[in-house]
């Protein structure tokens, strides 16, 4: 036997590369550089020369069986594993490095060895090969990284190995949490724990750094479902599974996240993916910068006060005023919102003027001291909108900005935008004039305070039968003995020949805006209540009095005020709906049949710096104000009014404004698909409940009263009447006569709120 040989050729003991790693095998032909071989994996195969390892040997004469063969080979391996196991890499690479850029095997071999004979030059080889971090291997020889690079590449390795003990564990972790979600369970602390105390989870990282890392990729994925996934750890980490479309169900990281105990049951995934925080403290980074808006207002509220005392005893001048706005409020300001406002942001006075009527506006004002541009404007701008959700409500403006300091609050002296308005007899605008006052509101009353007072005495100009088609006879019954109620306990009582005024003013205006062909929709509305686990829907009385008030004297001012705006050149946010609709769509449309037809032509709204028309409006133009403590868009709009008043130019030009549009469009889009699906995910769980309610309780169907809005050749839609929910059904469901209109009874099953499915089972005709 010789050491080691320069050719490979029968009898000689060669390596190859298989599966990353390199395999013993003896040659038992050679022809023209092509290899018959023999591996230690007991499998013969044929192989060029050249893709040999660039160590030969041992060579061995005469002709063994294959099992001398197979013994040989063992014999090899095994002292070269125990060589390799004994090798610091680390060494050779000091003592290499800076000395040579590469060199053979053997030569690596000497540095440990004195005379190293071929086993020990194979084990060296193999040694290199898997020292990635520190050589490369570029046949026959090993390139030595500079340190610099080696550090590097092992942190790379380091990351690696960590991804790889992660994706192993987490395979596992996933498999149990999965089984869980399909058993609908949710894992105790203790099974928690147990996914990390098995022998799979034992490495270089420990059971909570292995829990933590995973429970951040879950949470990032409930956020963004469609995250890239460059290193492909998701998909390691999904793929035991047992549903194979599981790795792509985009509510998978949600469900997995529930089942760990992450995340609440119902959790809002929507906020998660809209980057909203529904933390109420989520403001607290940016208290400084808020603490100073509270010094600011607390300043010009001191003087405020000075100059309402001023003005009360008649020693108020002019010159008295200094740098505070125009203290202005001749009328009575009362707002009129539902029960659970809390964010008070707009108030309202009227009173007759002859014939004609005096209207006073009052919008919530923080842009008076607004740090925009600030960290916490940025904040806020993300945030775009408040959120008024079945479990939560969510304000834009931090909590003490939005409840209190900017809040119209009764009583409170607080800094208001004002628009005074006057109109004539037939509700033609005839004067509109803003400006920045201190006002004191007196009163926050809720809508059903104040609708049996106006019930009872207005005389709607708008639509003399319109209260006949809004109520049942039942609600028309509950109407009329709520109304006759004693106001002597009504809050609403000393304001309700104002709101008598207003709420004819209000019928008279929304009358001119059907001349000029809006489309008014009206539905009676619905609540959603959560009672612990259980949902429950139900109609809200009607109010169609103050929705009338709220809504008609609320676009009145904000047109007037976008007018005014725009006739001084004042840049703008418009909402416009720039389409041409036939003249018999303007109207009041209560019906769901009409309101899906008419709501069909209309395109939705969009912002833009154009002041177009607003088809379904009736306006020639339209700008939000009116929220400036719950939507973005009208803190900037007021904004550029209040420079108007103060300095005599808006602090944003057209260019500066149009710049900022894309990103206020996008977090309005992002942030407001939670308050369009939201609620329609509690309807669904809504029904989910009474449909198991049913089958425990009764064991029988449960049949829901509905009208068909749209049909065609294929599909028919539907409105399910208890909870305003719109589905569609196949045709073959339905009769063959069914029409728009048409009263029906379903039967509804399949529902998973979660991935938003519910299907129509049965149809029966009334």
């Amino acid at each position: 036997m010789s050491n080691s040989v320069k050719y490979a050729a029968p009898g000689c003991i060669v390596e190859l590369m298989q599966a990353g790693r390199a395999v013993q095998a003896w040659v038992l032909e050679e022809q023209s550089g092509q290899l018959r071989l023999w591996t230690i994996n007991k499998r013969e195969m044929k192989l060029p020369s050249s893709r040999l390892l660039p160590w030969i040997g041992p060579a061995y004469s005469g002709v063994p069986s294959r099992q001398e063969i197979q013994d040989r080979l063992e014999a090899h391996r095994k002292k070269r594993e125990e060589l390799v196991a004994g090798l610091d890499l680390d060494q050779v690479w000091e003592l290499a490095q800076g000395e040579i850029r590469q060199a053979e095997a053997a030569w690596f071999a000497e540095l440990v060895w004195p005379a190293p004979d071929v086993d020990q030059v194979a084990a060296m080889g193999q040694a290199l090969l898997a020292q990635k971090t520190h050589f490369k291997f570029s046949p026959p020889v090993f390139e030595v990284y500079p340190a610099e690079q080696v550090e590097l590449r092992q942190s790379k390795q380091e990351e690696e190995d960590r991804r790889m003990e992660l994706a192993t564990v987490g395979a596992e972790v996933f498999r149990n949490l999965y089984e869980a979600v399909k058993q609908r369970r949710v894992l105790t602390p203790e099974q928690s724990a147990a996914l990390f105390s098995g022998p799979s989870s034992h490495g270089s990282q420990s059971g909570p750094d292995l829990a933590g890392r995973l429970q951040q990729l879950l949470l990032e994925r409930v956020a963004d479902p469609d995250a890239h996934d460059p290193d492909g750890l998701w998909k390691l980490l999904t793929k035991t599974l047992s549903a194979k479309s599981a790795a792509e169900d985009p509510h998978l990281p949600l469900c997995l996240a529930i089942a760990w105990g992450l995340l609440p049951e119902h959790h809002n995934f929507w906020l998660d993916r809209a980057d909203y925080d529904p933390d109420p403290e989520w403001h607290c980074p940016w208290q400084a910068e808020i603490d100073q808006i509270k010094e600011a207002i607390d300043k010009f509220e001191k003087r405020a006060e000075q100059l309402e005392t001023s003005r009360q005893t008649g020693q108020a001048e002019l010159g008295d005023q200094l740098e505070l706005p125009v203290f202005w409020n001749d009328f009575d300001l009362v707002s009129v919102d539902p029960d659970s406002t809390r964010d008070w942001d707009d108030a309202v006075g009227v009173e007759r003027d002859g014939d004609g009527y005096r209207v006073c506006v009052a919008l919530a004002c923080p842009a008076l001291v607004w740090p925009f541009g600030s960290d916490l404007d940025k904040a806020v701008l993300r945030r775009a909108t408040s959120l008024y959700l079945p479990e939560a409500e969510h304000f834009m403006l931090p909590k003490p900005l939005a409840l209190d300091l900017f809040g119209l609050n009764a009583g409170k002296l607080r800094p208001a935008l004002l628009i005074k308005l006057r109109f004539s007899a037939e509700a033609e605008l005839l004067d509109a004039e803003p400006a920045l006052a201190w006002v004191r509101v007196r009163a926050n009353l809720t809508q059903k305070q104040c609708e049996p007072l106006m019930s009872n005495g207005a005389d709607n100009g708008a639509d003399a039968d319109w209260t006949e088609s809004m109520f049942t006879q039942e609600q028309d019954e509950a109407r009329s003995e709520t109304a006759l109620e004693s106001c002597s306990t009504n809050p609403a009582a000393p304001f309700a020949g104002m709101l008598i005024a207003a709420s004819e003013l209000a019928g008279k205006l929304r009358k001119r805006r059907i001349e000029s062909g809006a489309v008014i929709t009206e539905r009676p509305e619905i609540e959603i209540l959560l009672n612990g686990s259980e949902v429950v829907v139900e109609p809200c009385p009607p109010l169609p009095f103050c929705q009338i008030l709220v809504g008609e004297l609320m676009v009145a001012a904000t047109y007037a005020l976008a007018r005014w705006a725009t006739e001084r050149g004042v840049p703008l946010i418009y909402r416009s709906q720039d389409v041409v609709l036939p003249r018999d769509f303007a109207g009041i449309w209560r019906k769901e049949e009409e309101i899906a037809k008419v709501l069909k032509a209309l395109p939705p709204s969009i912002f833009s710096l154009e002041a177009k028309p607003h088809a379904g409006l009736g306006l020639n133009f339209y700008s939000s104000f009116t929220a400036p403590l719950r939507r973005y868009p009208d803190l900037l709009n007021e904004a550029q009014v209040l420079g108007m008043l103060r300095d005599g130019h808006p602090p944003l030009s057209r260019e500066e404004l149009a710049a900022l549009l894309p990103l206020v469009n996008s977090r309005l889009d992002s942030v407001g698909q939670s308050q369009r699906f939201r609620p329609r995910y509690w309807k669904l769980v809504y029904f989910q409940q009474q449909e198991q309610r049913s089958q425990k309780e009764r064991g029988g169907l449960k049949y829901w009263d509905a009208v068909v809005t749209e049909e065609n050749s294929h599909f028919v839609n539907i409105m399910v009447e208890q909870a305003q929910l719109y589905l569609r059904g196949p045709r073959r469901l339905f009769g063959e006569r069914v029409q728009p209109g048409a009263r029906v009874s379903v039967r509804l099953g399949k529902i998973n709120p979660l991935y938003n499915e519910i299907q129509i089972m049965e149809v029966l005709e009334e």
